[in-house]
């Protein structure tokens, strides 16, 4: 049985809530002890840089987001199904960084601008297909920097729901990753959020 199954009350929320609490604290610290030697700096979005939709979602999702938002090197965004392509309505500054794009040169895009020449079709179409089922799904994608690069892109998709079962919207999360090798999903914190 799923979240949109039940009628949580506060004592079932409550271990949804520290579960999700813990899995934050735990994956911000890992993040953080790795790059502590870089420089000190603020691990933590300002609030105007995350996500704020007008969308009302379920408690899981935002939690989700939220714990996305504890840290500002991590790579995602926001794509809104009410759009005519999907567009990505939000990008973190981490997507940013990772991709050389500029927020206003992505938000407005459908997702695809990020495929190339050598993009496998299969990968695309499984994310399609989760998408159309309103499916959350993990795929190890080749996508292209701004410059042109490649990199192997260790994606996450999930739909964000309305406490009725309605999408509003997408969530795609990505980490670089050295190669398309298998079992690689929990290095995406957007994967391992969404188990919580």
């Amino acid at each position: 049985m799923n979240y949109l199954e039940t009628q949580m009350d506060y004592p079932d929320f409550l271990p949804l809530a520290l579960g999700s609490i813990a899995a934050a604290c735990g994956m911000s610290w890992l993040i953080s002890r790795t790059e502590a030697k870089n420089k000190d700096h603020d691990f933590f979005l300002p609030e105007e840089q995350r996500f704020n939709g007008e969308k009302k979602l379920t408690a899981k999702d935002q939690i989700v987001v939220d714990m996305l938002s504890t840290h500002k090197d991590l790579c995602w965004v926001i794509t809104d199904p009410d759009m005519k392509d999907n567009e990505i309505i939000f990008a973190s500054p981490g997507f940013c960084r990772q991709t050389g794009y500029e927020r206003d040169e992505i938000e407005g895009k459908n997702c695809r601008f990020l495929q190339g020449k050598d993009t496998d079709p299969k990968d695309v179409q499984k994310i399609r297909d989760a998408i159309t089922k309103k499916e959350d799904t993990s795929v190890c994608i080749l996508n292209y920097r701004k410059d042109g690069t490649s990199f192997y892109n260790q994606f996450f998709i999930m739909p964000m729901l309305d406490k009725c079962g309605k999408c509003l919207y997408y969530l795609g999360v990505q980490v670089e990753v050295n190669s398309k090798n298998p079992g690689q999903e929990p290095s995406n914190p957007g994967w391992v959020y969404a188990l919580c």
